[in-house]
């Protein structure tokens, strides 16, 4: 799964593999191909990582869960 190209038609099984690997859910959303923060109402979408097949899960993982640090 880390291998696999993050997205549109997958958000949802990221989101399900992301929470597997310690990655809350609720922190995040996906708003088309944007990586939204669910957090921070004021804040724009998530640098770094879109849902449109050029970044793996596990790169996308790594730049949420980096954002959230």
């Amino acid at each position: 799964m880390e291998n696999t190209k993050l997205t549109f038609a997958n958000q949802l099984d990221f989101k399900k593999w992301a929470k597997k690997k310690g990655l809350n859910s609720n922190w995040y959303y996906f708003d088309s191909i944007s990586v939204v923060d669910a957090v921070n109402p004021r804040c724009p979408d998530i640098p770094g990582v879109l849902a449109n097949g050029k970044y793996t899960w596990n790169e996308a993982l790594c730049v949420i869960s980096s954002y959230f640090k």
